[in-house]
């Protein structure tokens, strides 16, 4: 190990770890202390260590640069669209991915837009709810997404879309709405 950068990236820590034969790692532990599976997000071809500094983009927060001997190396924190299924999405444990299902893919949560996503959960056992409304002229879709997970591995998933039609309301014309007529006398009401 040459260079370390931790990164808190929601209730996770990543840690991005450079090592003598050119490699970066990134390893994600969760607020309980577990880590998950190491992923190697870059490999050197001549196996040259990388220089003791990491940084990350102060921009856009998605990308690290790490220093080999001659050249600047910039790198994805993460590889999101790498994941095409939501099981893949998931199991990757990558705090920096969202399923999201209105474009059916893994993706950085600010690219995925409204709030139809799931994020990976934040320990071993999280229930995770989301939602999105989207109202056009004639109809209202209603998507809601639940995600149960037990010792890091869905349990159960929901995906619950409800499609309610908007039916036209006839106003009527005020002449032809019947009058209501009050006899104080009778204690009735007759039109």
């Amino acid at each position: 190990m040459t260079s370390v950068l931790a990164v808190r990236q929601k209730a996770w820590m990543v840690f991005f770890i450079g090592t003598e034969d050119g490699q970066l790692i990134k390893l994600a532990v969760d607020k309980r202390y577990h880590a998950a599976c190491p992923k190697v997000l870059y490999r050197a071809n001549d196996d040259r260590p990388v220089f003791p500094k990491i940084y990350l983009d102060q921009v856009d927060h998605k990308h690290l640069y790490m220093a080999f001997q001659n050249q600047v190396k910039r790198v994805p924190v993460s590889t999101c669209s790498s994941y095409t299924t939501l099981q893949d999405c998931w199991s990757a444990q990558d705090p920096y991915c969202v399923w999201c299902s209105s474009k059916n893919s893994c993706t950085y949560e600010e690219a995925c837009g409204g709030s139809a996503w799931l994020s990976i959960p934040e320990e071993s056992q999280h229930k995770m709810v989301s939602y999105e409304v989207v109202k056009t002229t004639d109809e209202i879709t209603i998507t809601v997404l639940a995600q149960v997970t037990v010792n890091q591995r869905a349990a159960l998933v929901l995906h619950l879309s409800v499609l309610h039609k908007l039916r036209p309301v006839k106003l009527q014309d005020p002449s032809d709405v019947p009058t209501m007529h009050l006899h104080p006398s009778e204690g009735r009401a007759s039109c």
